[in-house]
Parts: structure tokens; C-alpha cells; sequence
């Protein structure tokens, strides 16, 4: 198994080690997170009830958590790349059983063969708090209000910063302290980054 490494500007993305959501998920016999069912983006209907979509935890989604087994994950995967401000980097694009893109997966930063930070690209899950991918930015602000605004020279996306997430806008800044009124509030939601989170 090829070793994928987060690009340096990425790793603004990691925060410090602190406790975890321990949300329960099924298991296999073998102990690893089983896959969910996935809907494709053509089952799902515009106005799918929330309650009905799979969640997305602080370390876990698809039946995919954080610092498990690459080997262990269920889903289809597929080595490609996505580009960052500092180039392309290695990446494994995580399918649907039948073959739907969901999102995609960055290597753990310390140990090689299991799973880091992980990006959801669907519009087909959603956070706790009914996040998803879609979304603008005035209807996150109706669901959290607790969160920082980042953009950045190199990443100029900006990134609402929530618990371990990050919420990647269609809105764009090189600075990095940016203030809520700066963000249109038709800014949609791109991507939800699940943030790898390690020991200093």
C-alpha cells in the first residue's frame, strides 16, 4: 500500500490531541466499522428527510474512522489525486457500492497504512447537526455559531472551523483570520473535513 502523506498546508488542518466522541457503529466479526448503505446521488431526493442520511461523526463516516486500517475499509477505493496550493497530492476517492463518489481519504500522518484525515464530498450525509455538503453558509449559521473562519494565502477556500470539522466555502480569502459578515451568505458549503486530530 502506497503511504499518502497531507500536503504542508493541510496540516493547519490537525489540532491537538484532546477526547473523543465515542459514537457507536455496527461492527463485523473482526471488530472493524462495517460500511453503511449508501444512497447514489440519482436515489436521493432533493428534500430527503435528514433523519434518513447516514451521519457524519468527528472521526468516523461510511463506516470509515480515523486511524483504522485502510486494508479494513469496506467501500471501494481508488488512488488518484486532488490538487492543493502546494501541488498534487496522494489521495484514495472513496465509492459507494455502486460506484458513487463519496468523498476521499488522506494516509494517517504517523502511521503508515491507516486512515487520516478524510473529506465527505456527497451531498448524501450529513453532521449531527444536520450539516451537509450543498448547504450555503447562512444555513450553517442557523445551525452552529460557534466556529472560526480561516482562508489562507496558499488554500485560499475559506474553511469554517467546528469541533473536529472543517466546512470548505465556495468563498475565498488569503487571509487568515476572516470575519462571518465577509462570507456571502450564499456561499455553499464545497466539502466537510473530518480533521485528523494527534498527539504533540
Amino acid at each position: 500500500m502506497k503511504r499518502f502523506f497531507l500536503p504542508l498546508c493541510m496540516l493547519c488542518l490537525v489540532w491537538a490531541c484532546g477526547p473523543q466522541n465515542g459514537e457507536d457503529t455496527s461492527t463485523n466479526e473482526n471488530g472493524d466499522t462495517k460500511a453503511p448503505t449508501i444512497a447514489s446521488e440519482d436515489e436521493a431526493e432533493p428534500d430527503t428527510k435528514e433523519a434518513d442520511l447516514p451521519l457524519i461523526y468527528e472521526d468516523q463516516v461510511f463506516g470509515i474512522r480515523i486511524g483504522q486500517d485502510v486494508a479494513a475499509i469496506e467501500l471501494p477505493l481508488e488512488e488518484g489525486q486532488v490538487e492543493s496550493g502546494e501541488g498534487p497530492v496522494d489521495v484514495l476517492f472513496i465509492k459507494s457500492e455502486s460506484g458513487e463518489p463519496l468523498g476521499y481519504l488522506y494516509g494517517h500522518i504517523d502511521e503508515e497504512g491507516k486512515v487520516g484525515t478524510t473529506v465527505v464530498t456527497t451531498e448524501n450525509a450529513q453532521t449531527e447537526e444536520g450539516i451537509r455538503v450543498g448547504m450555503t453558509f447562512g444555513e450553517l449559521k442557523e445551525r452552529i455559531s460557534d466556529f472560526d473562519l480561516s482562508g489562507s494565502p496558499t488554500e485560499p477556500k475559506v474553511v469554517a472551523f467546528y469541533k473536529k470539522f472543517g466546512f470548505t466555502l465556495d468563498y475565498e480569502s488569503t487571509e487568515y483570520n476572516v470575519k462571518p459578515e465577509e462570507v456571502p451568505e450564499e456561499a455553499k458549503i464545497l466539502e466537510i473535513v473530518l480533521i485528523l486530530k494527534v498527539e504533540e
